[in-house]
């Protein structure tokens, strides 16, 4: 749930934007510079990654993304994780053997936490498929549902596709 965040963004009126609006669908960081640039009339260099999102920040139209590709290497320590979510979907490949939630010592040491018990230190799936429309909170993994296959068999597909591509 830590990726679906809000973006806002209050262009000058010089760029093409006449009134506030709200613009949905999907957006990643990386969209930023390619659109800013596009706003600007400014060549997008090849080796930026991300798509201009000019037209849906000056009209109002969906971003028509359909999908974007999420990556952490490291937090508090070492735990590479990438991911694709798409409108309805998020599958995400663990590559670490990690706990489901890996506090920092500090927390981890603490009362408050020892008072919670230690349902967060199971171990975390290798990979989790969930439905964003049936299960928006992402607690039923999918992963083993037999009626999922063909669907982990795409995402797993698209995210080891971009892998490969962005080396």
């Amino acid at each position: 749930p830590g990726v679906r965040v809000a973006f806002m963004v209050r262009l000058p009126s010089s760029m093409r934007v006449a009134e506030r609006r709200r613009v949905s669908g999907l957006m990643s960081h990386l969209d930023v510079v390619p659109t800013l640039l596009d706003l600007l009339d400014v060549a997008i260099p090849e080796n930026i990654q991300g798509a201009s999102l000019a037209e849906a920040w000056t009209t109002g139209a969906p971003t028509g993304r359909s999908e974007v590709f999420l990556e952490k290497t490291y937090h508090a320590d070492y735990d590479p994780i990438r991911a694709i979510r798409t409108e309805t979907l998020k599958y995400i490949r663990n590559f670490e053997p990690r706990p489901l939630l890996d506090l920092p010592p500090d927390l981890e040491a603490s009362l408050t936490r020892q008072g919670m018990g230690d349902a967060h230190l199971a171990a975390r799936p290798k990979e989790e498929l969930y439905d964003l429309v049936e299960d928006p909170l992402e607690t039923t993994n999918l992963v083993g549902v037999p009626a999922q296959q063909a669907t982990l068999s795409e995402l797993r597909r698209r995210l080891d596709d971009f892998l490969v591509a962005t080396d």
